[in-house]
């Protein structure tokens, strides 16, 4: 099973691959944050669908986060493209006969996979939740915006909170985007049908 895990992990940790899904999902968060902290006094809104997120709502204990939860969906979409890539590839290059040439257990090839894949998730969630909480410490001294409520254990219960429901939503969308690699045996099949799914 470990060696499954690993051999997926291989392929998971190509640069392309790793760097180019790394780089879009903080780019996200960081245009996610910078919209929350940047459009505050904006009359159209600065949350989702217009909704008007103020320096009230921030100064809270679980202000620090607000905009890394915000950000879970669009890491969901990004995890789904890579699970459902990296599953239906298999299928497209024909390699999955010569995994079950070593492994001929389809179960514990495809547990391996989803286990190497959530560890890329987790790598993922992590990077950007470490990055969306920095961002929200440099927007909140540009916009005055109270930080003495984040350094509080409710805060720090507030983190693991997102952190985790971020994390549960990732996997939770990686996996579905598993399945459709595995129904529709096509990289760009399995991806265009997920994420029109998801947008609808």
């Amino acid at each position: 099973m470990m060696r499954v895990v690993f051999a997926e992990w291989r392929k998971l940790r190509r640069p392309t691959l790793f760097l180019g899904t790394l780089g879009a999902a903080l780019f996200f968060t960081g245009l996610t944050n910078s919209f929350l902290y940047l459009m505050i006094d904006s009359e159209q809104g600065n949350g989702d669908r217009g909704r008007q997120i103020g320096r009230e709502v921030l100064n809270l204990a679980g202000g620090s986060v607000y905009g890394f939860s915000s950000v879970g969906g669009l890491l969901g979409i990004i995890a789904l493209c890579v699970f459902a890539a990296q599953t239906a590839q298999e299928y497209t290059y024909g390699t999955l006969r010569n995994l079950l040439v070593r492994q001929p257990s389809r179960m514990k090839i495809l547990i391996g996979k989803l286990g190497a894949m959530k560890l890329f998730a987790i790598v993922m969630v992590t990077f950007s939740a470490i990055v969306g909480i920095a961002l929200s410490y440099l927007f909140a001294g540009v916009k005055n915006i109270s930080t003495q409520a984040w350094s509080t254990s409710d805060a720090k219960t507030a983190v693991w909170h997102s952190f985790i429901n971020v994390l549960i939503a990732t996997i939770g969308y990686g996996i579905f985007g598993m399945i459709l690699g595995l129904l529709f045996r096509s990289p760009i099949s399995a991806i265009s049908i997920g994420v029109i799914w998801n947008l609808i």
